[in-house]
């Protein structure tokens, strides 16, 4: 009977024998980097000492998505329709499916208190496709939504894919097929490759469940295209006094799982990475990175296209909400980086990357090409560098 919820299975947990450095002796995970800081509740005090009160959310413009479009994608190109916040949808070769699905008014454990959406949501579920799966992050108030899981169960989603420890919560609210894995664990999903990739970040849906559950990112594969999916995650730990994108920032560690991400599973399409709720910059630069830091992320990862996320959607942090995409630019341009190969997008928007009209996107082997010619040309620049820094060599005699 429609809007009844198909029975649902125990979670499918990938098995390993190993006990991989992510995986805490003492039970949950933790993150196994130098780039990762965990705060006290001192720092906490403080954080919200430092907090701006001078900034309020304002609502951002928003589209209609493109229903037409999302009904026949093209063939060549990655389609992305972007919901909000962490929320698209995505489809290529063939295959339908959304990334941390939140469409309730506030991301929290009710919906009377906790931080609200102040750009609308542009859709609903029902006037979505139907997916082929959803992928799950991790399970923050602001990834993992209870209404918005069992919307789409009742709209016909039958696979959610979702890092070690989510299951319980997954099944609970009805999803008919869960699949955990582990950070660098792959599962065959409607004829694309997932494959959960790691991530700085942490999870706890209360105070007593922090780390308890896995964390990641996604990249998924199919048979022309790749996409990558980051997650929430921070790029390093900057301590309060360094100035936002400074060459001071460059002293302190940065995460190496982008750089691996890209050499593994890389080049890609499209990627969606974050470019909000980075303010303050002391607090939240461990789990959360900057635009900048995005940029970097992007070359690592062998992105051609990117597009921004986690910003303009509900009230998180202090920064204003028109400032992630404006500092986007603004580190677009430092990088030396194409304004059209990182884009922010309007709430609603949907938009094909590497479609016919967009040069480079014939498929892997023209990518992998691609990728070595960025590589190289990276590493003569490098070189290059180096020797105007160097002292010079003495005057060769006869």
């Amino acid at each position: 009977r429609r809007g009844l919820a198909p029975a649902a299975a125990a979670p499918v947990r990938v098995a390993r024998d190993d006990a991989p450095a992510h995986h805490n002796p003492k039970g949950g995970f933790r993150n196994p980097w130098p780039s990762y800081h965990d705060h006290s509740l001192v720092d906490v005090v403080n954080m919200l000492r430092d907090w701006d009160r001078s900034v309020s959310p304002t609502p951002l413009p928003t589209t209609t998505p493109d229903f037409a479009a999302m009904a026949a994608p093209p063939a060549v190109g990655v389609q992305a329709t972007w919901i909000g916040h962490a929320t698209f949808l995505v489809q290529m070769d063939g295959v339908t499916f959304i990334t941390d699905p939140v469409f309730s008014r506030r991301a929290s454990a009710v919906q009377f208190a906790g931080p609200a959406r102040y750009t609308p949501v542009p859709c609903s579920i029902g006037e979505l496709p139907r997916v082929d799966f959803v992928l799950i992050s991790h399970n923050h108030y602001d990834h993992l939504d209870r209404a918005s899981v069992k919307q789409l169960v009742h709209h016909g989603a039958k696979v959610f894919v979702a890092p070690l420890g989510c299951g319980p919560l997954l099944t609970s609210l009805g999803a008919p097929r869960v699949i955990e894995l582990d950070w660098w664990q792959e599962a065959e999903v409607a004829g694309a490759t997932v494959t959960l990739t790691p991530a700085q970040h942490h999870t706890g849906r209360t105070l007593a469940d922090r780390y308890k559950t896995l964390w990641g990112g996604f990249a998924v594969r199919g048979p022309r295209h790749r996409y990558y999916f980051s997650g929430d995650t921070g790029y390093r730990t900057v301590p309060k006094g360094v100035a936002i994108g400074s060459a001071d920032e460059a002293q302190y560690p940065k995460c190496p799982a982008f750089e691996e991400i890209g050499e593994r599973l890389g080049p890609f399409d499209l990627a969606s990475l974050p470019i909000g709720a980075y303010l303050p910059r002391w607090f939240m630069s461990s789990v959360h990175a900057a635009p900048h830091e995005a940029v970097a992320m992007h070359r690592e990862v062998r992105a051609r296209r990117s597009v921004g996320m986690h910003w303009g959607t509900f009230f998180l942090t202090c920064e204003p909400s028109d400032e992630p995409p404006r500092a986007l630019a603004r580190a677009l341009e430092a990088a030396g980086v194409g304004a059209d190969e990182f884009v922010a997008m309007t709430h609603g928007e949907t938009r094909v990357f590497g479609g016919k009209d967009e040069a480079g996107a014939a498929g892997a082997a023209t990518a992998d090409a691609e990728a070595d010619a960025h590589d190289n040309a990276a590493a003569a620049i490098s070189a290059a560098a180096a020797e105007a820094a160097a002292p010079a060599a003495p005057a060769a005699t006869a």
